[in-house]
């Protein structure tokens, strides 16, 4: 009998067949991606020996179900192998000397994606501004996202190449100085915009998918709730599937911004593939505290007068919330 390659059992392991009730098994057989037996590993490599598959020792190691994480920037995980951590560092001259040794070993970079930032970690006591990078990068965009994710510093390269987009947002979403110039500080949507513009340019969409998936993966994690997807990401990811590649179940929330597309076209949740399956769309009320944009009841203690930003006011996100509801989709805010 010749070898079935849809046909493997893992035997000798710590197996977790179900946690409630608990069910711990020393063996189990796959045929393909369907679980066919879980216990004894004697029967286990009975049944992989009579259909002529394979047989794996996992010599005591622990096996468990994939992991599930439900709330993910797959996008952003991904864009992280390109970026340059910035995380740890705790001042803004650490910034700049980052974004200055990224340049020299990377001569030939297109953009300059960074991630991480904290200014409530630099020694100077402000936040940065686009002369900061403009130091070190004057002709190549720079985009250094803020560890939260709401808030990203732009060098006036970048800045530039945004320019017709940025001045259609409202104006809490671009910093400027007492003499109305941007000071390189972009705030929610801001920052999205500059990802997405920039994205093409450090590898492609489809690669920095992949990229996220593998690293979810690495960790353990074979199923994705895809947080603010736009439908460029979805058709990237369908063509990851029908590649062969999407190694993880992706369950998609689109961004506000594409929901009117979304509910034009008629997607329900559900609609897809086994491994890539529309969920619903991502809603903000607000932002983050680090970026001073999450929606306060007083003032922040270190900026008089501002209380953050309110993205959807009540109204708004009652009439959203019964729409979206009624086009059979799943809102997560």
């Amino acid at each position: 009998m010749g070898r079935n390659e849809r046909i493997k059992a893992f035997v000798n392991g710590r197996i977790y067949a179900k946690f409630k009730p608990l069910r711990i098994v020393s063996g189990m057989v796959f045929a393909g991606d369907m679980i066919v037996y879980s216990g004894d590993s004697d029967r286990a490599k009975k049944i992989a020996r009579e259909l002529g598959g394979e047989t794996v020792d996992l010599q005591g190691r622990t096996v468990l179900p994939g992991f599930v994480d439900a709330h993910v920037h797959l996008g952003a995980l991904g864009l992280l192998h390109y970026a340059i951590n910035l995380q740890n560092l705790k001042s803004i001259e650490g910034v700049k000397k980052a974004v200055l040794e990224y340049r020299e070993r990377y001569p030939q970079a297109r953009v300059v994606i960074g991630f991480g930032w904290d200014q409530e970690r630099f020694a100077e006591g402000r936040w940065p501004n686009k002369e900061d990078v403009d130091s070190v990068s004057k002709d190549v965009p720079v985009v250094l996202i803020r560890a939260c994710g709401h808030a990203a510093l732009l060098n006036s390269v970048a800045l530039e190449i945004l320019g017709e987009q940025l001045k259609s947002l409202p104006s809490d979403f671009v910093a400027r100085d007492t003499r109305a110039r941007p000071t390189g500080l972009v705030f929610e949507e801001a920052v999205e915009i500059a990802r997405e513009k920039f994205v093409e340019l450090v590898g492609g969409r489809k690669d920095m998918l992949l990229r996220g998936i593998e690293h979810a993966c690495s960790l353990g994690v074979t199923s994705i709730g895809f947080m603010s997807a736009s439908l460029n990401d979805f058709k990237a990811l369908q063509e990851l599937l029908y590649e062969g590649v999407l190694r993880a179940r992706v369950h998609v929330y689109f961004k506000h911004s594409e929901y009117d597309t979304i509910s034009k076209v008629g997607f329900r949740k559900g609609y897809g593939h086994d491994m890539l399956v529309i969920n619903g769309i991502k809603l903000f009320a607000d932002g983050s505290l680090g970026a001073r944009t999450a929606f306060l009841s007083e003032d922040y203690s270190d900026a008089p007068g501002w209380r953050g930003k309110l993205l959807l006011n009540e109204r708004e996100l009652t009439r959203l919330l019964e729409d979206i509801v009624g086009n059979r989709l799943q809102p997560a805010i």
